[in-house]
């Protein structure tokens, strides 16, 4: 019930994706992916990856979206690409580790 309110009032329902920001259709993934939505929430990730390709939080929140899903690889994959995209953030680091012990 909260996350439905979350999206409502963030991703307001009639309006249509073209008038979304990527930030909104990233905060819809995050609260998908929190609620066990993988598939809702990939799908608004990529929407938000559409316009801006050079984001490495969007990557890192499809990366824990494919760990979700237990696709380490893609995970891998994505978390590299952020890690390429911004080298310094330490918390990227440490998903790549939790998905590199997963992964074997």
């Amino acid at each position: 019930m909260f996350i439905e309110k979350l999206l409502t009032f963030f991703c307001k329902e009639n309006e249509t994706d073209n008038k979304k920001y990527p930030s909104e259709f990233a905060l819809e993934a995050e609260l998908e992916r929190k609620a066990g939505n993988c598939e809702v929430a990939l799908a608004a990730i990529n929407k938000a990856l559409k316009s801006e390709k050079d984001n490495d939080m969007f990557y890192i929140t499809r990366a824990l979206i494919y760990k979700a899903q237990n696709d380490f690889k893609s995970a891998l994959a994505d978390i590299e690409k952020a890690l390429r995209l911004n080298p310094n953030v330490e918390k990227t680091k440490t998903i790549q580790k939790e998905i590199l012990e997963e992964f074997k």
